[in-house]
């Protein structure tokens, strides 16, 4: 649930006892308390701590692909989402977020209302989840009236030739129209939303393209991981679109999430209880080995990690303006991605492209590396900063040598030197790519979008 704009919130519960967790976000700490209810009111107070301003200086939160009850069957679509815009906007900023889009199936119903629930310090970005058949595209900050409309052909009409064409077409039209042509979970299990790998021909028709959908935790084997294969294969084949994270939240409350975890828990106890009877069966037995392996896994994400923000993508910007220059640095991918950590490498003493020294963002090209000064905050502790460069060459380091207990987050930030990368034998080399991964588990990652070298 969430507070009003004051902070304050009322919960029905039943006697017992409960832990409660407070949060707002990557950029607070977190507070939790374990208490006793009883069978009257109690009253308790938390004080969240913000994280130091130099630890976000630049860089603004936001949710770039949310549904509203506009994605439902009442206007159109095909999903049960209850929420409307004002809610979900109000779910947003109680995540901490600067910025947020809604990105509703086949219509943009919610343009207007979404455009009203503009404030000092939150922008909301007009958007559309454009349903193809052959794949989801987000057409992102398309002004209110200004739709972008994909046409299904006739089942005589849709050649590869003829979907090829008309996917060129929306996002041609996209752009003419100001805003962002965005390809979403390329890798989903549904091949009716998931990207062609015949089409890859025409992937950079693209500005850019989201590697981590919120909707599943970020373990092997997942649509997300998946997602981040296929571009790191993009990356290592010359080929860059910048990388992005969205919840894809359908259900602020995550009610239905609960659901399945207690189906899923009921199954695995029948089949326990009924061992005998299932002893022979391969696929119960995987079954049970599996569910417990990940089940406490999927608990703690689903707790941590799912509703409004519960991925987030953090865009550099020298002023907090509005949603043009918000996309124009995104197509630059200047970006990192998140459900947890704020990780911000620069690098500092950069040759850029241009031929200028200064300061180089991730996204950004230069002709000769300088120091990367690693930016890392969270409010929950860390193990590892992973590097991967050219060649699918990784290395792994420790960050409990620059832990720095601060009293409600943690401060992980440090400096690389070229030196020190040529010692992990990680020297920077022509063509090369870098990407910068923190990270404990699956509910406790960021990814920065790459640096590039190039002579």
């Amino acid at each position: 649930t969430v507070t009003d704009e004051t902070g304050y919130g009322v919960l029905f519960l039943e006697p017992g006892w409960y832990q409660i967790e407070a949060s707002k976000g990557s950029a607070y700490s977190v507070e939790a308390r374990r208490f006793h209810l009883e069978e009257s009111q109690t009253v308790l107070r938390y004080e969240l701590k913000p994280l130091p301003g130099e630890a976000k200086a630049g860089w603004f939160a936001g949710d770039i692909h949310h549904h509203s009850v506009f994605s439902s069957r009442l206007y159109g679509g095909t999903d049960p989402v209850i929420e409307t815009p004002v809610q979900i906007r109000d779910s947003m900023r109680a995540a901490g977020l600067d910025f947020g889009a809604l990105s509703d199936h086949h219509n943009v119903l919610d343009h207007e209302l979404w455009e009203k629930t503009r404030t000092d310090d939150f922008i909301p970005i007009l958007s559309k989840e454009i349903s193809t058949g052959n794949g989801h595209v987000i057409s992102l900050n398309v002004k209110k009236n200004a739709d972008v409309i994909y046409r299904i052909g006739t089942p005589e009409e849709r050649t590869d030739e003829y979907l090829k064409k008309e996917f060129c077409r929306v996002t041609d039209e996209i752009r003419q129209k100001g805003g962002m042509a965005q390809l979403n979970h390329p890798r989903d299990p549904q091949k009716a939303i998931s990207w062609n790998p015949e089409f890859m021909d025409i992937i950079t028709i693209f500005d850019t393209m989201e590697i981590w959908n919120g909707s599943k935790p970020m373990v092997d084997e997942s649509s997300s991981a998946k997602a981040v294969e296929m571009w790191i294969d993009m990356l290592e084949n010359g080929i860059y679109l910048p990388g992005t994270t969205g919840s894809d939240t359908h259900n602020i409350r995550c009610d239905d999430y609960k659901y399945f975890y207690r189906d899923t828990l009921r199954l695995a106890k029948r089949l326990r209880d009924q061992e005998e009877a299932f002893c022979q069966d391969p696929d119960a037995a995987a079954f049970l080995e599996e569910s417990g392996k990940l089940l406490p896994m999927f608990e703690k994400w689903a707790k941590r990690n799912l509703s409004s923000g519960g991925v987030r993508t953090f865009v550099h910007m020298d002023a907090f303006q509005n949603g043009d220059d918000l996309t124009g640095q995104m197509k630059a991918g200047h970006m990192t991605l998140s459900n947890g950590p704020l990780l911000f490498p620069v690098m500092e003493e950069a040759c850029l492209a241009d031929g200028k020294e200064g300061i180089a963002l991730p996204g950004d090209t230069t002709s000769a590396p300088g120091l990367i000064c690693v930016s890392l905050f969270t409010n929950r502790r860390l193990k590892t900063m992973r590097i991967l460069k050219k060649g699918r060459l990784s290395v792994d380091y420790s960050l409990a040598p620059f832990e720095k207990d601060c009293g409600g987050y943690i401060n992980y930030s440090h400096k690389l030197t070229g030196e020190m990368l040529k010692d992990m034998g990680m020297e920077w080399k022509k063509d090369d790519y870098l990407v910068m991964i923190a990270f404990d588990d699956c509910t406790n990652l960021a990814i920065a979008n790459p640096f590039f070298v190039k002579d």
